[in-house]
């Protein structure tokens, strides 16, 4: 009798696994929703890719998928309700470079440990920056404008959609390679901003391609380059920063999904799958492209990867600018 018990626990054991497992909810369930925090007010470019990716996950994953904005301090504010979050997978959310790398060189008050640090699902899509200048700064490409910046000696003025933006660490970069200088002029927003350099209060710029494509198509704004490795479909006869001559230049404002730290390798596998197939969708991938961004998509280790190159080069900056707020 007690051998023909033990064989029916084997048996069982075999069929459904240890004790319990086999009534363990499976994963991703309905009855738990996910949620994918955009730590930026509505309305924006992160906010549209976020809700576009929720909308994906939810049907690839058959659960509920809600976006949540969390804005303030420079996406602070999302990042830590993320990093307090259960680490289970039903957390995640839409980060930039600010929240991911840039804040821990700006923010005194907010402690980031490394510990902590989101752990990387996957890239979602990039957005290339654009260097232009006031309509009638007398120069008409970069080297003009490079040219024109020793010869001044810090008379000319940038203006960034705030320190540490990514306009700002894009400029700050730009200049450092190309060994000259300006006067920064930092602004809340990009709408002041552009609003100032196409009236001439200040001579240079660089930002979202998004934010000042139609002022550069009216011809109220001059577009001297890209910052991506390659040129964007919007501009297309506008040259990177590298065909320019800045060599080894290349920043893009990117987007990506991220988890809670310690969350488990197998839910971060099932998002990344599901996210590529998401960013595969042809619907999606010209949503996409209708905001001037490209799809990425890849695995974990690629956006690790790009986190680290990315705060190479913040590390290259802050060397020599002060970005603490």
């Amino acid at each position: 009798m007690i051998t023909r018990l033990v064989a029916l626990g084997i048996t069982a054991t075999l069929l459904f696994g240890p004790a319990g497992e086999a009534n363990a909810e499976a994963w991703p369930s309905r009855a738990t929703p996910i949620r994918l925090v955009i730590p930026f007010p509505p309305g924006g470019t992160t906010d549209m890719l976020g809700r576009m990716v929720a909308q994906g996950l939810s049907k690839e994953l058959g659960v509920p998928v809600v976006a949540e904005n969390l804005p303030g301090a420079n996406g602070n504010l999302g990042l830590l309700a993320v990093r307090r979050a259960k680490a289970d997978g039903n957390t995640i959310m839409l980060g930039t470079p600010g929240p991911m790398i840039v804040n821990k060189y700006i923010y005194d008050t907010i402690a980031f440990d490394a510990k902590d640090a989101p752990a990387p699902i996957a890239l979602v899509a990039e957005l290339p920056n654009v260097l232009m200048t006031r309509r009638d700064l007398p120069v008409k490409s970069v080297a003009e404008l490079v040219k024109l910046g020793k010869a001044d000696k810090g008379k000319l003025t940038f203006g960034s959609p705030g320190v540490g933006a990514s306009g700002h660490v894009s400029n700050e970069l730009f200049m450092l390679k190309a060994n000259f200088s300006a006067t920064h002029v930092p602004y809340k927003g990009s709408s002041p901003m552009l609003t100032d350099l196409m009236g001439g209060n200040i001579d240079f710029a660089v930002d979202q391609i998004s934010s000042a494509l139609q002022f550069i198509k009216s011809g109220r704004l001059k577009a001297l380059a890209v910052t991506s490795k390659t040129r964007s479909p919007q501009l297309p006869d506008v040259p990177t920063l590298q065909e320019a001559g800045i060599r080894d230049y290349e920043v893009s404002v990117w987007f990506c999904l991220a988890a809670p730290a310690n969350t488990p390798a197998e839910r971060v596998r099932v998002l990344n799958t599901a996210t590529n197939k998401v960013l595969s969708d042809p619907a999606v991938r010209e949503q996409i492209a209708v905001i001037g961004a490209r799809p990425l998509g890849g695995s974990p280790q690629d956006l690790a990867r790009r986190i680290a190159d990315e705060e190479k080069n913040i590390v290259e900056v802050t060397r020599v600018v002060n970005l603490k707020n």
